[in-house]
């Protein structure tokens, strides 16, 4: 008799399956949050901003001032990259030099690919030179920028 009354009435079985589908969404999504990828050994990539996200959107990443966490928000961009872009910028501090005045100059760093800036979209700042033809050759940059120590 049971099963005749939760056959009768579709609503309620699909409420139980959206239930039981949210219960496991949150128990996956609680996993990865405290204890990290499923799997060991691989990393979960999650890529939150990609270059769809439009000019006039209210989030931006900037190779200038950005931590570590945001700049692994560009697509392409790791750790150990984004770890290089951060030396890159300290080093042009010490050597008394502004931040970087556009993404040209990012992607003059040695071992940064040019590719993840070119792809990246306007939300990424400093925006590139036109063409990526860089428009600042007076400046000189520090000897130093590969992140490494003499």
């Amino acid at each position: 008799m049971k099963g005749d009354e939760l056959n009768r009435n579709p609503d309620d079985a699909r409420q139980r399956q959206q239930a039981s589908m949210l219960f496991w969404l949150i128990v996956l999504g609680l996993h990865g949050l405290l204890m990290g990828p499923l799997w060991p050994g691989e990393e979960a990539e999650v890529i939150l901003l990609h270059e769809g996200t439009g000019a006039g959107s209210s989030i931006t990443v900037d190779l200038r001032v950005d931590s570590l966490p945001r700049l692994q928000l560009i697509s392409g961009i790791g750790p150990g990259l984004a770890a290089k872009i951060i030396d890159a910028r300290e080093e042009r501090k010490r050597a008394g030099l502004a931040g970087f005045p556009c993404r040209c100059r990012v992607m003059q760093i040695p071992g940064v690919p040019d590719r993840a800036l070119i792809d990246a979209g306007p939300w990424v700042l400093p925006l590139p030179c036109p063409g990526f033809e860089c428009r600042h050759p007076e400046e000189s940059a520090p000897e130093n920028l590969s992140g490494s120590s003499p």
